[in-house]
């Protein structure tokens, strides 16, 4: 049984992300397939905005965003629009499943981070039902997607620079403070989401055992317990190995050298992650990245 055809040329749809790499990279990928009106949001208040003046037929949201995350835009959107029919993908680099009033909204399809052009354009043909055909040559999106990637680069070496000062910072620091633990979370998050998408799955790895060990630390505190000193050494040997990995131009997961490094860092961060019960973090290949 043949798949139907889904044309974008007549469909609107709305990006809502504040990451400029991020939005452009699916403008680039939608734009191929054919839709002319893309429009993009770099916060959820101009996204909800863009939605107030014109009929939309889908958005593609960012979970994590400052202020307003993805959440909260879709819940004022639907709340302020009672009678639009848009449908949603919800773009997120963790996983949905303990996040509170998830259920009670209509998000048609999750789509995990590190995100593609092909998995991106497979989740939207999914919710509007049907096969989506490039119409653009894969060149032209290829040199596109080039520049895109050169830009994310230079963002990635000032993210790195301020990562590297803030790990510094935690290290010095007598005590879990909660400012500087925010912007380290948000840095290794954003590296996490994104590296990926420019061929680092290897920076996306290291920040997500980051992000993780970060994430459990806070939940362990709850209860009293507090590994400072560990985990604050750990976020510093994190923060070096991703600026091994950009210095030295590693892409994928960085082959043999890919695997030490992994294996070396596991080691490492072992003993912290038996005390704050954090899993191990699975191999890339693993890691969730479908959608719906």
């Amino acid at each position: 049984m043949s798949v139907p055809s889904a044309d974008l040329s007549n469909k609107t749809i709305l990006t809502v992300d504040d990451d400029p790499s991020m939005r452009a990279v699916v403008r680039a990928a939608l734009e191929r397939h054919g839709c002319r009106r893309v429009l993009a949001a770099g916060s959820g208040a101009r996204g909800l905005e863009l939605l107030a003046a014109q009929p939309v037929d889908l958005v593609i949201c960012d979970m994590q965003m400052d202020p307003m995350d993805g959440l909260a835009f879709l819940t004022q959107a639907r709340a302020a629009l009672p009678n639009a029919r848009f449908r949603a993908i919800m773009l997120t680099a963790g996983s949905p499943d303990h996040l509170q009033g998830v259920r009670d909204l209509p998000i048609e399809a999750w789509l995990f981070k590190p995100i593609t052009g092909n998995r991106l354009i497979e989740a939207v043909g999914a919710v509007l039902g049907g096969r989506i055909e490039a119409v653009m040559p894969e060149a032209e999106t290829d040199r596109v997607l080039a520049e895109i990637a050169a830009r994310y680069r230079i963002k990635l070496e000032t993210d790195l620079a301020m990562l590297g000062e803030m790990a510094t910072r935690f290290v010095q620091s007598p005590h879990d403070d909660r400012d500087t633990v925010r912007h380290l979370r948000r840095l290794l998050h954003d590296m996490r989401g994104q590296a990926g998408t420019f061929g680092l799955d290897l920076v996306t790895s290291l920040a997500t055992i980051g992000d993780e060990l970060l994430s459990r630390a806070g939940e362990a505190r709850a209860y009293g317990v507090s590994s400072h000193a560990e985990l604050a050494r750990a976020i510093q040997v994190v923060a070096t190995a991703i600026g091994m990995v950009v210095k030295a131009g590693l892409t994928g997961d960085g082959g043999k050298t890919g695997a030490e490094l992994m294996a070396k860092i596991g080691t490492f961060v072992a003993p912290l992650r038996e005390s704050l019960h954090v899993e191990p973090t699975p191999k890339l290949s693993n890691h969730p990245r479908g959608w719906g």
